[in-house]
């Protein structure tokens, strides 16, 4: 159930918030990658496994540098409870920050229909698609004018775990003159929404869907077109899907401006804690103690303006960030997570700029080898 908010209420200050929500912390690392590198868009093995021909992938070179989450684990699917039908290494990207200004962050939302069947486009994979975003575009408009008619097929090919999730996704953009979009799929076409009301997007229901929950509540809390003489300033509690979009709208909508980028970026942190999820949330605490349900492991922010990317590692309780002002002439990384949840205490040290701890890497994420 993760959250994206991207917080325009301080105008030149916009800062964008994502949690990420899921039952375990996962390997990742910040890379920061330089423009000009050949990429693909799915792995070699992936390739060979589904007998993708080399033709028939997706290819491209990027244009500008980014700083992007990386999520790396063993890809699996379950043939049986008891047995894996087969594994491999991957990496998917969950969000990033170009240095343009380009925030994008990848939602899970298991009601996109990615429609390969009869798309002869070459393949992107899911879980590479955030990355090619970042890679070849400056700002939400020429983002979406763009993908609104790809030149790719998506690919689901599962996370990178052995949860058997699928890889489905919606996109969130936003960017460096305050702009947003929600781009989802539908029978195999991307419904774009770009509009200013994109501030605050869930995982599900449909994007439609969760601005008309928000016309409902901004009518409850008096601020919404139509009068309303009975006002309620009132929000839902709860850790589901729609329950975090109310209570996220609830508090953005109800923020005051500031005039410091240090306010923008606390006032920013404060609204993902307020829909985030505690550590070893049980839902099913007394009729299934030993039950496991999703918790924020880690969050997001991006200054757009500024090129600054924070990552906090929930567990650990760091608050560290990456920028642009380091060199760009080759592929730079970071581990701030590990998939093991007792192996967090190596990260609390991890605040401030992160830049001086980033160490050369051999290859850049979906490097075309």
């Amino acid at each position: 159930m993760c959250c994206r908010i991207f917080n325009t209420t301080s105008v030149g200050l916009e800062v964008t918030g994502r949690n990420m929500n899921w039952p375990i912390p996962e390997d990742v690392d910040l890379y920061l990658s330089p423009a000009g590198v050949k990429k693909q868009g799915i792995s070699d093995r992936y390739a060979n496994e589904f007998n993708i021909q080399k033709e028939d992938i997706f290819h491209w070179r990027s244009k500008y540098a980014s700083i992007s989450t990386i999520i790396s684990g063993i890809h699996a699917k379950k043939e049986t409870p008891e047995s894996y039908d087969y594994e491999w290494f991957e990496q998917a990207c969950a969000d990033g920050l170009n240095e343009k200004g380009l925030m994008v962050n990848a939602l899970a939302d298991s009601d996109v229909e990615y429609g390969t069947k009869y798309n002869k486009n070459p393949a992107l994979s899911s879980l590479r698609w955030s990355q090619y975003i970042l890679d070849k575009f400056a700002t939400v408009e020429q983002a979406v004018r763009a993908l609104a008619k790809p030149k790719y097929r998506l690919i689901d090919q599962g996370m990178p775990d052995d949860s058997g999730n699928g890889g489905k996704f919606h996109i969130c953009l936003s960017d460096a003159v305050g702009d947003s979009a929600v781009i989802e799929y539908e029978d195999g076409k991307p419904n774009i929404f770009f509009n200013p009301k994109s501030n605050v997007v869930t995982n599900n229901p449909s994007y439609p869907a969760q601005l008309i929950l928000n016309e409902y509540w901004q009518y409850q809390w008096g601020i919404s077109p139509i009068k309303n003489s009975n006002v309620l300033y009132t929000a839902p509690g709860g850790f589901s899907s729609t329950q975090m979009f109310e209570r996220a709208s609830y508090y953005f909508s109800f923020c005051k401006p500031l005039n410091t980028l240090s306010l923008a970026i606390a006032q920013t942190r404060n609204l993902m804690s307020a829909v985030a999820i505690p550590i070893e949330f049980n839902k099913r605490k007394f009729s299934e103690p030993e039950a496991r349900s999703v918790y924020t492991t880690w969050t997001n922010l991006a200054v757009n303006r500024h090129g600054r990317y924070y990552f906090i590692n929930n567990l650990a309780g760091n608050f560290g960030y990456l920028d642009f002002n380091t060199d760009l002439s080759d592929c730079r990384k970071v581990k701030v997570m590990d998939r093991q949840v007792e192996k967090q205490e190596p990260f609390e040290c991890l605040n401030g700029n992160l830049n001086q701890l980033l160490q050369v890497s051999d290859t850049v994420p979906f490097e075309r080898i």
